[in-house]
């Protein structure tokens, strides 16, 4: 949904921020709840463009009846990784993290 604001490589090292997501998903595939897990302080843009790019992902695949095993509706949770760009990339399809900057040392 917002392909242009993912960054290509391993995550920084340290991260911007760390965004988790808890994410539910009804039987015809809509979401229909976004609750925050984790976000960073003082970053509300970062949450807003978390929800806005899971709003615009919709809709999603309907859960299979043996997933719903019953229910109304099923829940994952994503962890989103932002680099100071504000770009991101989803941890379960990133690299692993990029080593860190000795310090003193800069482009």
């Amino acid at each position: 949904a917002n392909a242009g604001m993912i960054f290509d490589g391993p995550p920084p090292n340290p991260v911007r921020a760390v965004i988790v997501m808890r994410t539910e998903i009804d039987v015809l595939g809509e979401a229909r709840r976004f609750d925050l897990v984790r976000a960073p302080l003082h970053d509300p843009w970062l949450e807003m463009l978390v929800e806005q790019t899971m709003r615009r992902a919709g809709p999603f695949p309907r859960p299979s009846l043996k997933l719903l095993n019953g229910a109304s509706s099923v829940a994952f949770t994503e962890t989103w990784l932002f680099d100071y760009e504000g770009r991101f990339r989803l941890r379960s399809l990133s690299l692993p993290q990029a080593e860190p900057v000795p310090e003193g040392m800069t482009d």
